[in-house]
């Protein structure tokens, strides 16, 4: 601020607001045609020995809370008049510091902008009755000297980009003071940190890379705390030049001076995005944490003027202080994806498989070695049992038993009821012997048609409307195969 004169003192709330480390450039806009201009405020309040309120056209201090602004902006697009300004709404939740509330406006399609350069010439706070609260002051006028930037304020928007402007606005405190004493006020500042981000991505090669990332922001120790931003913000990628680069990510913290150095409070999350002119296609990567005021604070330098950026890695072997750091191990085996031969396969021994499909090349089917669909070389099993022949009450049932043993007959069951029994055996030259003995008493069924299933092995077998079926499976089987069976049987007449 300006030193004060004419008797007149003042208040500074500086309010915080969500900028980047130039208060340039923030968010990569959807629409990279555009920018997108918001305003926080920087409130005084004056007491004037010397003026009255009504001589200084400015509005008595109230505790209502701001609703919208009024605003008249000039430039390449005019946006309201005297007669007919530009009402923006303010943010009906202002952010907390040290029990303080700080206002900002919300976001308009109003003021969604062509690039350009434009000239902010009015700019009025009001509460939700429509009575002026706060004014910003204009050059050449009483109060011009109680601001650092009275109106007009020069705007340039580039394309992009997200813009918050500082508008410094004033109002009358209007209190009772000793007409001979003095008056004097202690100047309270709010401080926030500035907070800065850079980030790497290491592909499976190891090849580093400038990151193009999404950051998130969260009071509290996780993503149920407030979102301390609105959208999600981004870096500004460049590729002008001969190498691509990534600006710092730089935005506002707050800093509860109440709270121990050593506590979480903020909790951040970071998410590897496309970059197609870079590095191409973004392989899955998030990287999260907390942070402490002790943290932010060790990034601090000296001088009281700069500080260090937090430096997170996507994929390489560095450590990203309190996130999912260390080497990228997409699959979770233990191996890290640069020298794991299937990297999104968990296979701890590494054994060899040139195609990742969880079949190891010495158990592959014949060539299906570099075939990554784990059903090549499979036996597809053709039924081949016909139709019932429904005309004569024939239906079909099914017979299934893993681990075949010949200790006992099975059970043949139609609709629950048992209809005959099935009993297996392997001779001495390894084949299967299959009989099935069907129960000829009252409503008792004959086999028909027969279909066996013995691994990858399918055979039918026709016995038009036998009392007894035998068959024989010519192999090399020893018991304990699984088998299944489909009977077509039909009333006995």
């Amino acid at each position: 601020m300006k030193n004060f004169n004419k008797y007149i003192g003042a208040i500074a709330i500086i309010a915080m607001l969500f900028t980047s480390c130039s208060k340039e450039e923030t968010d990569v806009l959807q629409d990279e045609a555009k920018a997108t201009l918001s305003f926080g405020t920087v409130l005084n309040d004056l007491v004037n020995n010397s003026k009255q309120q009504a001589d200084l056209g400015i509005p008595v201090c109230v505790d209502d809370e701001p609703a919208y602004v009024e605003v008249v902006l000039t430039g390449d697009e005019g946006l309201g008049s005297m007669e007919e300004p530009l009402v923006i709404n303010v943010n009906p939740t202002p952010i907390q510091e040290d029990g303080e509330d700080v206002w900002f406006t919300e976001e308009s399609a109003d003021l969604e902008l062509t690039p350009g350069d434009y000239v902010l010439t009015y700019f009025a706070v009001f509460n939700e009755g429509g009575d002026r609260i706060w004014l910003a002051p204009t050059m050449g006028g009483d109060l011009d000297d109680f601001v650092d930037n009275p109106l007009p304020l020069d705007i340039s928007l580039g394309a992009g980009v997200k813009k918050y402007v500082d508008v410094e606005v004033l109002c009358f405190d209007d209190r009772m003071v000793n007409e001979y004493g003095y008056l004097f006020f202690d100047i309270i500042g709010k401080e926030a940190f500035e907070f800065c981000v850079f980030a790497n991505y290491c592909d499976e090669n190891g090849r580093h890379y400038p990151a193009y990332y999404s950051f998130e922001v969260y009071m509290g120790t996780d993503d149920s705390g407030d979102l301390l931003y609105n959208e999600l913000l981004y870096p500004v990628p460049s590729t002008d030049g001969e190498d691509p680069s990534v600006a710092p990510l730089c935005f506002a913290l707050p800093n509860p001076t109440n709270l121990d150095g050593d506590v979480p409070y903020i909790y951040w999350r970071a998410t590897l995005e496309d970059w197609d002119a870079v590095y191409g296609e973004a392989p899955e990567m998030v990287l999260d944490g907390t942070l402490t005021r002790n943290a932010i604070m060790s990034l601090l330098n000296d001088d009281g003027e700069t500080a260090e950026y937090a430096h997170l890695r996507f994929g390489c072997d560095d450590d990203n202080g309190g996130g999912n750091g260390g080497p990228q191990d997409s699959d979770g085996d233990g191996i890290p994806d640069s020298q794991d031969n299937c990297p999104n396969l968990a296979n701890p021994d590494q054994d060899p498989d040139a195609d990742c499909d969880g079949i190891i090349d010495a158990e592959e089917a014949e060539g299906c070695v570099n075939n990554p669909d784990p059903t090549c070389g499979a036996v597809v099993i053709v039924p081949c049992l016909p139709d019932p022949d429904t005309t004569s009450n024939c239906e079909t049932t099914s017979f299934s038993e893993e681990n075949v043993s010949d200790q006992f007959p099975y059970q043949l069951l139609v609709d629950g009821t048992e209809v005959g029994n099935v009993a297996v055996s392997v001779n001495g030259s390894g084949d299967v012997i299959i009989e099935i003995t069907m129960n000829i008493a009252n409503d008792a069924y004959l086999v028909d048609e027969t279909e066996v299933i013995i691994g990858d092995y399918i055979e039918c077998f026709n016995f038009d409307n036998e009392g007894t079926a035998t068959m024989t499976i010519e192999g090399d089987y020893t018991l304990g195969f699984d088998l299944d069976m489909r009977v077509n049987v039909c009333p006995a007449i």
